[in-house]
């Protein structure tokens, strides 16, 4: 039996349960999210569309319907506002990738 306050993860999920951040490896927290981007190359040039789904001050894990190789140079497009966010790829999986925003990068618009 679990006690109340000792982190636990979701078996075989990949998610957390609410009381298990300690044993989470990331830095940043993640929130849910179901934002529409348009994923460019680094030289701004489309590659393909995408949906975050779940979002950190450090990077991202969104769905694309093309594979994207890991450690290519992207930028996530969010269409509402047109922010451009440059980012790196370091996971694809299936349909998939994981992406860590390039902040330096980054230009205020």
């Amino acid at each position: 039996m679990m006690k109340r306050n000792e982190p636990a993860a979701i078996e075989g999920s990949g998610t957390l349960s609410p009381g298990s951040l300690k044993s989470e490896r990331r830095s940043e927290f993640r929130m849910p999210a179901d934002k529409k981007v348009r994923v460019d190359l680094a030289d701004g040039s489309p590659a393909c569309l995408g949906t975050i789904l779940d979002l950190s001050l450090s990077g991202a894990r969104v769905k694309v319907d093309r594979p994207v190789g890991v450690g290519q140079k992207l930028v996530l497009v969010f269409h509402e506002q047109q922010r451009r966010f440059p980012c790196t790829v370091v996971r694809f999986n299936d349909d998939e990738i994981g992406v860590t925003f390039d902040l330096a990068e980054a230009t205020v618009q």
